[in-house]
């Protein structure tokens, strides 16, 4: 079976009904694709099937996020002058950055996070990630996706900059006048998405649309721990989702005129 993202924004719910039909009890067959932020195998201890599905789904949502933020980069650096290299910033911890994490080995980004300082601060990821269990594998797989959420969060920041410098470019070297990038929403906290999500009801914030999730995420599976981190994945996605879709539009409708932009779309067998 593959799974596809038709669009450069996908929603997670486009992709996750597409797996539904695999997410039985007892749960069918289906192998790992490749995928950045997916070992092979997910967890080396234990089998867990819908968790492992909604992770695929999660995990090739972020990985045309990814995409979709480098087929952003690119043009724009190269119509700039600069090395994609010394642009991107670092992962907090990790020397790697997103055109690492694009290319390189799932079980190399494993191992590098598995052996971070246990004591540094990292953006977007919970400390615990579970208050009153001890999974290994399954808390390495959340702190490893987590942690390039939080990455990807961040690098919103570091694109808006990029744009607007391109702007000043063209205004001023190029003689060509251009509107300039729509105001961005604040992204909300950590704590302000988990305050949300404990909260229940709408999850919505000032500036991005109101966010809805499959419910249940994870049929057949009762652990409100483990269900809620799932659930967090998930919704930091959606969340990136909004202002990124501001930059595309505006990418588009605006700097097209004098950038090319593709944006690809990606399919994965399962």
């Amino acid at each position: 079976m593959q799974l596809c993202t038709s669009d450069p924004l996908p929603s997670f719910d486009s992709i996750y009904k597409k797996a539904l039909p695999y997410m039985t009890f007892p749960p069918v067959g289906f192998q790992f694709p490749k995928l950045p932020t997916i070992n092979t195998p997910l967890f080396s201890t234990l089998r867990i099937p819908h968790i492992e599905l909604t992770a695929i789904c999660a995990e090739l949502q972020s990985f045309q996020i990814m995409n979709t933020m480098m087929s952003i980069i690119k043009p724009i650096l190269k119509l700039l002058g600069l090395a994609i290299s010394s642009f991107l910033p670092k992962v907090t911890g990790l020397a790697i950055n997103l055109l690492d994490l694009l290319t390189m080995d799932a079980a190399a980004l494993y191992a590098a996070v598995k052996n971070m300082i246990s004591d540094l601060v990292l953006p977007f990821v919970p400390v615990p990630i579970y208050l009153n269990l001890s999974i290994p594998d399954l808390e390495l797989k959340n702190k490893v996706t987590t942690l390039v959420k939080g990455y990807l969060i961040g690098l919103l920041k570091t694109i808006t900059d990029v744009i607007g410098k391109v702007v000043d470019f063209i205004k001023n070297v190029m003689k060509i006048s251009i509107s300039s990038l729509p105001q961005m929403p604040n992204f909300p906290t950590m704590k302000e998405i988990k305050d949300k999500m404990f909260g229940g009801g709408k999850f919505s914030f000032p500036g991005f649309p109101e966010i809805s999730l499959p419910d249940p995420l994870i049929p057949t599976f009762a652990s409100m721990e483990i269900y809620f981190i799932e659930k967090l994945n998930v919704f930091y996605n959606e969340m990136i989702l909004a202002p990124l879709k501001i930059i595309v539009d505006f990418c588009k409708n605006v700097l097209s005129k004098v950038i090319n932009f593709t944006f690809p779309t990606f399919c994965i067998t399962i």
